[in-house]
């Protein structure tokens, strides 16, 4: 590859020996759509590199999953595992030789549905045709306890 620069302006030409590797994908995102789903996606820079070749493709692994193939993000990624943490790898293909480094992204682990605790029931004031309740729900993360409610008979 031949580089030449002036103050003003750098101009780079590859020659025919040289072959410019495809950059890898920047910027990579991912959410949870559920606790058994993921979808990730990412730049596409191609069209607006002068250097690189435009990708036709790309892959997205992990070790714990089949490889994915695709032309264009987002990717949507099922049958994981709520409780694991994944690691993606996402590359760029411009051809069969010409393959970007991978792109990671961490996925974090999300907190498996818990089973529900046990409501409690309390009798607070029985009067002759009515009877007072207090009701607490089981508790989950950050909920205040209590909630009481009348019966009548």
């Amino acid at each position: 590859m031949i580089r030449s620069s002036d103050q003003a302006t750098e101009t780079v030409v590859a020659t025919l020996d040289d072959e410019i590797r495809i950059c890898a994908p920047g910027n990579v995102k991912g959410w949870r759509t559920s606790p058994t789903t993921a979808r990730l996606t990412w730049d596409e820079p191609y069209s607006t590199c002068p250097i690189c070749p435009d990708a036709i493709g790309y892959e997205v692994s992990e070790a714990a999953i089949t490889t994915k193939s695709l032309t264009r993000p987002p990717c949507e990624i099922t049958g994981l595992n709520p409780g694991t943490e994944y690691v993606f790898q996402v590359t760029a293909i411009a051809n069969a030789l010409n393959v970007s480094t991978p792109s990671l992204y961490r996925l974090p682990v999300m907190p498996a549905p818990s089973q529900p605790g046990t409501p409690q029931l309390r009798l607070e004031r029985c009067l002759r045709d009515v009877v007072l309740v207090a009701f607490c729900p089981p508790l989950e993360r950050n909920q205040l306890p209590g909630l009481f409610e009348r019966v009548a008979r």
